[in-house]
């Protein structure tokens, strides 16, 4: 077995992978364990539900300590399906109920990552009437958008220029031309400002570029058109702040 030295304490110790691997093994090895992995490999030829299939994985990869991946090798099925049926065993029991009653898990899911996303939003409305602190946050993202160009933050722009800018992304965001980032979105606000940029059209005014960018942006981080049109009279209140030199690129 590869050993790696700890240059803290001088000694080898096992690389993790090996470790996690040995577990496993002396896990499926005890005749407890042996017997349901029996049981799940039999359920499995017989096309149980993904269900019942993902309560016996998740038995064996929470109590009884296997890995999917080892767990996977022993019964000959991929270690993605292998998660994706614990997920479904993992559902709230309506849903788990619609998948046995043969909604597809496509269906459930989306289902549910929606009730997730209302939830999310019903959470933030409260957070933000009671403090105002949501759309302050999407204020400050607004402003450090417009000192935004060419991949770093310019010192300052003009006043106008803001205003100009919110009236266009008021449009879109209204009419509901915007799309949100697809992806995991960036946490550092120049990452998340440089990956959603849309490519220019022939002929298009540079304002109407950077509002349709900033629209793509604001429905992705404030859906809430509450927030959202909160944000955006702050960041017109503050606009003055944008044409101060500015500290630095802020990474908020």
């Amino acid at each position: 077995m590869p050993k790696k030295v700890d240059s803290k304490q001088g000694k080898t110790r096992s690389a993790p992978k090996k470790r996690r691997r040995s577990g496993h093994r002396i896990e499926a090895s005890k005749p407890a364990v042996k017997e349901r992995i029996a049981a799940l490999r039999r359920d499995w030829k017989r096309g149980a539900d993904p269900v019942t299939l993902g309560r016996q994985i998740l038995a064996l990869t929470g109590k009884a300590r296997c890995s999917f991946r080892g767990l996977g090798e022993q019964i000959r099925k991929p270690e993605s399906t292998l998660r994706r049926y614990a997920m479904l065993a993992s559902l709230p029991a309506e849903d788990r109920a619609a998948l046995l009653r043969g909604e597809t898990a496509k269906v459930v899911i989306a289902r549910k990552a929606k009730r997730d996303w209302q939830e999310r939003c019903r959470a933030r409305l409260l957070v933000e009437n009671e403090t105002g602190s949501v759309s302050d946050e999407v204020a400050d993202l607004i402003l450090d958008f417009c000192r935004y160009e060419d991949g770093e933050e310019k010192s300052r722009c003009f006043e106008g220029d803001v205003d100009n800018l919110l009236s266009a992304t008021r449009d879109i965001t209204r009419a509901r031309k915007a799309f949100p980032i697809p992806g995991k979105i960036p946490t550092d606000r120049l990452k998340l400002f440089a990956c959603s940029r849309p490519k220019e059209m022939l002929g298009e005014h540079w304002i109407y570029h950077r509002a349709g960018w900033l629209a793509m942006i604001l429905m992705t981080v404030a859906p809430e058109e509450d927030i959202r049109e909160a944000a955006m009279n702050k960041a017109e209140r503050r606009r003055f702040e944008v044409s101060m030199p500015s500290s630095g690129p802020s990474r908020r």
